[in-house]
């Protein structure tokens, strides 16, 4: 179901489910207990301006995945009314928490993720011997 038409200072878009055709890799979140989701241009619905996804952990945990929102529509709210649009739809199908990572270089990331709430809770290396480090981020729902 999709939520309300929201206007971003005068930029319209829709958060809706991202159907099986945009992606084939959208089957394995929703078979999984998780689901993906779009945003589009209001006037233009087949323009994809960003997308996230939700993957499910053993008890109740999601996993936020794959989120991104084009270079010429960011900062502009649409990355925030997919979080909020996902964890609206994790709390109405019990998961508890949210947990993701994000590459430690990532700093515009990590202060978008600890606006909404989330919390650095680890880090590690990405892969042994790599000098990559990872952040995990998390967020209790209830």
């Amino acid at each position: 179901m999709p939520l309300p038409v929201v206007d971003l200072g005068g930029l319209q878009i829709d958060v809706r489910e991202y159907s099986v055709t945009d992606q084939q890799q959208v089957e394995q979140y929703k078979s999984a207990n998780g689901n993906f989701w779009v945003a589009v241009l209001s006037n233009d619905p087949s323009r994809v301006v960003g997308a996230v996804g939700l993957g499910y952990e053993a008890g109740g945990i999601g996993l936020l995945r794959r989120m991104s929102v084009a270079s010429e529509f960011q900062r502009m709210g649409i990355g925030r009314q997919l979080v909020l649009h996902l964890e609206h739809w994790a709390r109405n199908h019990q998961f508890v928490k949210i947990r993701l990572i994000t590459r430690q270089e990532m700093l515009s990331s990590h202060k978008f993720y600890e606006s909404l709430g989330y919390a650095r809770t680890k880090s590690f290396p990405a892969a042994p011997g790599l000098p990559v480090v990872m952040f995990e981020f998390s967020k209790h729902l209830r």
